[in-house]
């Protein structure tokens, strides 16, 4: 085979398979030629460490420049180094540093599958991606200080609140305990340890509950059959959370029983409902639209209207502390006490998750209980709304 040119080079044609062309002018150096699209390229060929090995040079880089690193390259075998190895072992420490990023670690968690089917998953992605990852996504985890967190909580609580600052240093423990875990070099340790976060969320915790003349003006304000309406009204008759009466669907209906399914429930294990006449009655003045599976719907669509129908009713109401839907559930927990209903029945009426050793061997579903609970309920309430005339005279002695 003759010295190589550029000419010759620019001459040789792809085959069916790729093919090398030697190159006598400089030791080691061949001409890589691709199969089909003849692109060409430069490796030198020496033996290290008892074995052959390739090493391919940079694409796009001509005859002449690649002598000169051909060069060297068998100068550096020659002093006992391996260029091959060398950067194969350069790539590896690139590659290791990208994975260990805190940006690529959030991606990695919200890809394990016990993360990513949590209800939460995409709000606190969203959260760690707009208050955390534009100042450390492109660090390595393992470089993250305490210090430099407790600075970003500090900018996060005057910028964001208190409740979101906590929130989001939650969310980063639990990505950083994660990957703990997961650590390849099994030496990081989360910077982000108890007591970091100032907030006290037993000192925020909301309290408010309607008295007996706020509820019957909501009430009042509700009675235009509205969507809306219903749903507010809904929410006092049963209790649930605003998103399951949102997301609410005729099939799951089963008589007087509503059964949410598992997936829409927050504890994951699916609550059945009974409803009281009260209750119903308010679902027969909701029109079924055909082709719509959604109980409370706007276009067709799941009630997500909230905000601007909720100001409408503030307005209206114009009550001295505001309120809240999801203070309703207080309202009907109270409510419940006040009917003399016992504290596990009540719990569970607002489909919070039975505790302890119960919640493994007590498998009742207690649901003519809840029935007579939710019957209570409508009564007190019904009475609260529209008192007898003795009841009136009462409150106005009282």
């Amino acid at each position: 085979m003759a010295k190589l040119t550029d000419i010759a080079i620019r001459n040789l044609k792809p085959r069916a398979t790729r093919y090398e062309v030697p190159d006598t002018g400089c030791a080691g150096l061949y001409c890589i030629v691709q199969p089909v699209t003849g692109r060409k390229r430069f490796a030198v060929r020496y033996r290290a460490n008892g074995r052959s090995t390739k090493f391919t040079l940079p694409p796009g880089i001509g005859l002449a420049a690649a002598r000169a690193m051909a060069a060297d390259t068998m100068l550096a075998v020659s002093q006992g180094k391996d260029p091959a190895a060398e950067k194969q072992e350069a790539k590896n420490r690139t590659s290791g540093a990208a994975a260990s990023t805190l940006a690529h670690v959030v991606t990695k968690y919200y890809q394990d599958p016990r993360v990513k089917t949590l209800r939460s998953a995409f709000h606190t992605e969203s959260m760690l991606r707009r208050n955390v990852l534009p100042v450390f996504g492109a660090r390595p985890i393992a470089s993250i200080k305490r210090s430099e967190l407790l600075t970003l909580n500090d900018e996060l609580i005057t910028t964001r609140g208190e409740r979101t600052a906590d929130a989001t240093l939650k969310v980063l423990g639990a990505v950083c305990h994660w990957w703990e875990l997961r650590d390849p070099d099994e030496t990081f340790r989360s910077p982000i340890v108890r007591g970091m976060s100032s907030y006290r969320a037993h000192e925020h915790r909301r309290k408010r509950v309607l008295d007996d003349s706020e509820i019957a003006l909501l009430w009042q304000a509700t009675a235009e059959p509205t969507i809306y309406h219903r749903l507010v009204r809904f929410l006092l008759t049963t209790g649930a959370r605003r998103g399951e009466v949102s997301g609410m669907r005729w099939d799951e209906l089963a008589g007087d029983v509503w059964v949410l399914p598992a997936s829409r429930d927050k504890t994951g294990e699916g609550i059945e409902r009974p409803l009281s006449k009260l209750a119903l009655s308010i679902l027969d003045e909701v029109p079924r639209v055909e082709g719509n599976p959604w109980v409370f719907s706007l276009n067709s669509r799941p009630f997500n209207s909230h905000p601007r129908f909720k100001q409408r009713l503030d307005d209206q109401l114009r009550f001295a502390e505001p309120f809240v839907l999801h203070d309703l559930r207080r309202v009907v927990r109270s409510l419940l006490s006040r009917a003399g209903i016992a504290n596990d029945i009540s719990e569970m009426c607002l489909g919070h998750a039975v505790q302890g050793i119960r919640a493994v061997y007590d498998r009742f579903k207690y649901i003519e209980q809840n029935r007579h609970a939710f019957a209570a309920l409508a009564s007190l309430i019904e009475r609260i709304v529209d008192p007898t005339p003795a009841e009136k005279v009462v409150a106005l002695r009282g």
